[in-house]
């Protein structure tokens, strides 16, 4: 007999009026905008429903995660570390499909388009992460020992292999004088950052975020009802990636023209999609701080951006050869002085409002240098 009370699944995956509404509209759109072939809407409306799919799914696959995890008996940090992934799942998915498209149309733009989203995202989480913390308002947010005692290496680890990749490709173009230099990062290197990221996972297992309540929800669901809303949203998740990807790809290489009054499209597209991908995940995120939850809140977001770089950015790197160009250096550059700032900030064992509002600021700083000085 399952020992915990089983609910509906519609408890879980449920929308309000004004989400149901937005949803009709934009399927309505998508639909007319292709039949009468009006591109820019039809554009348009489907970045807006890709970014809703791969979004929005990702709370009930964490609830669903979180529920499965306790049937189970998972620790409570094991459970974490699953979720924190299934957050990412949306990168991951467009990761693969700008590589698949990539690798069937023979496009190396769409190769770079892929790595400069996951990046953008990172960048997204770190101007949430600000955001964040000056919401907290004139209050320090504490960050125990045993969270700084870990979370200060992969920091540090993170800061450094950005550098040293961005900084390869500034050696290669200095050697053959040509910022159109590609340097492909090699799979050994590639390897090296999950096996690195699985370390510090080991060293972490046991810190406990004692101070505040857990972000990890009772088993409110069975067995069965978890892995029906497991499916369910993976489902839409991947749809989602296909209408952000098929969007992405037809924007840049058929539609540039759209973007090329106001930036380089290549980097525009880039964030337009980095954007969409990470934009559930800073609601989530504001929510949970709006609740009390600041360091679970923070913590996300920051372990957020290093799974995204150590093992999206590696795991991908080991089956296909990663490009690193101008724009992927620039912005890899651009997240090692954003964790480097972080890092500074932490170092009285505590973030207030002052240090939130910078973070966000340079972040801010980093979108216009990128878009206005390429």
């Amino acid at each position: 007999m399952n020992r915990f009370k089983s609910t509906s699944i519609t408890k879980v995956i449920k929308l309000k009026s004004y989400e149901i509404v937005l949803i009709v509209l934009l399927v309505f759109l998508v639909i007319i905008s292709y039949v009468q072939e009006i591109e820019t809407i039809h554009l348009v409306s489907s970045i807006f429903l890709g970014a809703w799919l791969v979004s929005r799914p990702s709370e009930w696959l964490a609830t669903a995660v979180n529920n499965l995890g306790k049937h189970f008996d998972f620790s409570e940090y094991v459970i974490g570390v699953i979720t924190s992934l299934m957050v990412i799942l949306g990168e991951i998915v467009l990761t693969i499909f700008f590589f698949y498209l990539a690798l069937t149309s023979n496009e190396l733009i769409l190769k770079e388009l892929a790595i400069m989203t996951i990046l953008y995202s990172m960048t997204f989480n770190f101007m949430v992460l600000g955001l964040i913390i000056a919401y907290k308002g004139g209050k320090l947010i504490a960050m125990p020992d045993a969270v700084l005692s870990k979370e200060l290496e992969i920091i540090d680890w993170s800061m450094a292999a950005s550098l040293l990749i961005a900084f390869l490709w500034i050696t290669q173009a200095f050697i053959q004088k040509g910022l159109s230099t590609v340097y492909y990062l090699p799979r050994e290197v590639a390897f090296i950052l999950p096996i690195s990221y699985l370390v510090y996972t080991v060293n972490v297992r046991k810190i406990k975020y004692a101070s505040e309540p857990s972000y990890i929800s009772e088993p409110k669901l069975t067995v069965s009802e978890s892995v029906t809303i497991i499916l369910i949203s993976s489902a839409m998740v991947i749809l989602g990636g296909e209408f952000l990807t098929d969007t992405a790809s037809s924007l840049l290489l058929n539609n540039s023209s759209i973007l090329a009054k106001f930036g380089d499209p290549l980097v525009l597209t880039a964030l337009l999609i980095g954007a969409a991908s990470a934009i559930y995940d800073a609601v989530l995120n504001l929510v949970f701080a709006s609740r009390g939850q600041m360091l679970a809140s923070v913590g996300n977001l920051l372990a957020s951006a290093i799974q995204l770089l150590m093992l999206v950015i590696g795991i991908i790197g080991i089956i296909v050869l990663i490009p690193i160009t101008r724009y992927i250096a620039f912005q890899l550059i651009v997240i090692s002085m954003s964790l480097y700032f972080y890092r500074q900030a932490v170092a009285d064992k505590g973030l207030d409002k002052y240090e939130g509002a910078m973070l966000f600021l340079l972040q801010l700083f980093s979108l216009a240098l990128v878009i206005k000085g390429f």
